[in-house]
């Protein structure tokens, strides 16, 4: 592994560990990370995001060029769980969808923080 790229993966694991160790709602641990190095699993997501763009628009297309550049992916998502019971709230969505997008753009946050110097 070249120079470069090492040093992408262990960036990538700072930003894991953030986003895995940011504050949650309720002490909830729904956040899930993927760190993917190898050329041809970045391609078929590339793959399908430009599979995507007829669909999502030119976002996904011009990012799927982005990401067939990079050496290093991380992915951060949450798992959608029972925070405060499913309660709906008066706009007709539940606390809990709230609270789990809330938890991921916490980690996400923190994430991009430990990415800077």
């Amino acid at each position: 592994m070249d120079e470069i790229k090492e040093t992408l993966v262990q960036v990538a694991k700072l930003m894991k560990i953030s986003a895995i160790t940011a504050p949650k709602a309720r002490g909830v641990d729904n956040i899930v990370c993927k760190i993917i190095e190898d050329d041809e699993t970045i391609g078929k997501i590339a793959g399908e995001m430009e599979n995507l763009s007829s669909e999502l628009g030119e976002a996904y297309l011009r990012d799927a060029r982005s990401l067939r550049n990079s050496k290093v992916l991380l992915l951060i998502g949450c798992k959608i769980v029972e925070i405060m019971g499913n309660r709906m709230t008066d706009i007709g969505i539940s606390e809990d969808m709230i609270l789990n997008i809330l938890n991921l753009g916490i980690a996400l946050g923190s994430a991009l923080t430990s990415s800077t110097p």
